[in-house]
């Protein structure tokens, strides 16, 4: 009777720690603007490291328009930008009658502007702890991940790391099971010097320096994680020409000038009381110029959304843009042609779940949605990505796939059903 008591206080002992084992953590950072072919024109052993323990896709096509804030939201939702609803760094909702901006202190925080749920929200569902240093979308009211912090160009990428190592630490208790975190360094240099400059070069070995530290620290902490790197556009040479806004406004007649949003190569144009007829006589005021060409929104050759893209859009030769000026000292830009090489963004990293050297050719940025559901053992949903482009790289494929959206759909919102009535 003796040894049937203890054995029985054994098993219920074991049973709550075998309950308790720590889910294996996922790790997202973003490199933004950093062009799929850096890891190939420069040095980046630690880079190489990961690529050989792990995977590589050589190459990942953004999702239009190749700008920052709809690519990190494509990202962690799986839906083009018509669909989530963040179609620019800057753009104007008629219905809200706001403009969002990138840039601006206050309003990306507004829930509304978000039309689908994100990776955090979707993890926190399934009970798992969230935690975002500085990534499009965290600092949403109501709708941010467990821990989030609002985003400042001053925090150095040491002191990022630094957080890093703390939610990795056993002591720090419970680490998120899923941890977000961003770096605009190489946007920046590659803006400011070109992508192919000396300033860029030195940008991505810090950056490689930053991964070389961060698989120190799973080694050190004996972690294991679902370790993925990812940039949400390329960068192109800039050719120093472009289009002068005043030069567009001008053209409109005042009667029918509602409001221009650009984003540098992409103008939206809001017509006031916009018949066809109307917009069809702004259209024809319009400058003409080899560095951009007009279209009707709907015969833009990209799905657009029905409010917050412009109801006539210009969209900028590769190398150019609209500015208060003609010529510009930009040296590097995107948001061009999502086919474009140079928009090419980048996706590599390391899992207990991924055949190590495992390399894809192409994939589209919305297709990492689904592959981080798959690892994080959430269910699939119904997205624009495709979970069978991972199959060839995956230990064990299986899972259950969704049927994309039906694209014909253009510019319908996303299915919010996952969100409540305040957006949480």
């Amino acid at each position: 009777m003796f040894p049937r008591i203890v054995l029985s206080l054994l098993v219920f002992l074991v049973l709550p720690l075998q309950a308790e084992a720590p889910v294996t953590p996922t790790i997202i950072i973003s490199f933004d603007g950093f062009r799929w072919d850096y890891i190939d024109r420069f040095e980046t052993p630690h880079i190489d490291r990961v690529i050989r323990e792990g995977f590589r896709v050589k190459r990942v096509k953004p999702s239009f328009p190749s700008l920052t804030f709809p690519n990190h939201v494509s990202l962690l939702t799986g839906l083009h930008p018509h669909r989530h609803g963040i179609v620019g760094n800057h753009m104007y909702d008629p219905v809200l009658q706001r403009e969002f901006h990138s840039s601006a202190a206050t309003g990306t925080d507004d829930p509304r502007w978000y039309r689908a749920p994100m990776l955090w929200e979707i993890a926190r569902e399934a009970g798992m702890k969230t935690a975002a240093f500085f990534w499009v979308g965290s600092e949403m009211q109501g709708r941010h991940p467990d821990r989030f912090f609002k985003f400042t160009y001053k925090i150095p990428i040491s002191k990022r790391l630094d957080q890093l190592e703390r939610w990795l630490d056993p002591a720090d208790h419970p680490s998120p099971e899923l941890m977000l975190l961003y770096f605009f360094e190489s946007d920046t240099a590659g803006h400011d010097h070109g992508p192919v400059s000396q300033e860029v070069k030195a940008c991505v070995a810090e950056l490689d320096a930053a991964v070389g530290r961060i698989t120190r620290m799973l080694e050190q902490h004996k972690r294991e994680a679902h370790l993925l790197f990812v940039s949400d556009h390329g960068m192109t040479p800039m050719l120093g020409k472009g289009l002068s806004l005043k030069k567009i406004k001008d053209s409109v007649p005042a009667d029918h000038f509602d409001r221009l949003i650009h984003n540098w190569s992409i103008v939206d144009l809001f017509v006031k009381n916009p018949t066809a007829e109307r917009i069809d006589k702004v259209l024809a005021n319009l400058p003409t110029s080899p560095h951009i060409k007009w279209y009707r929104r709907e015969a833009v050759p990209h799905p657009t959304h029905p409010m917050r893209n412009g109801h006539i859009m210009g969209l900028l030769a590769t190398g150019t843009q609209v500015q208060e000026q003609e010529w510009s000292d930009v040296k590097g830009g995107h948001g061009f042609d999502i086919d474009h090489p140079d928009m090419g963004a980048t996706c590599f990293g390391k899992s207990p779940a991924i055949k190590p050297g495992s390399v894809l050719e192409r994939t589209d940025i919305v297709d990492f949605f689904p592959l981080v559901l798959h690892l994080m053992k959430l269910p699939q949903r119904k997205v624009d990505g495709r979970l069978a482009v991972w199959s060839p790289i995956l230990l064990d494929p299986s899972g259950r796939e969704s049927k994309p959206m039906d694209r014909k759909k253009g510019g319908q919102d996303a299915d919010n059903s996952g969100l409540g009535a305040n957006g949480q």
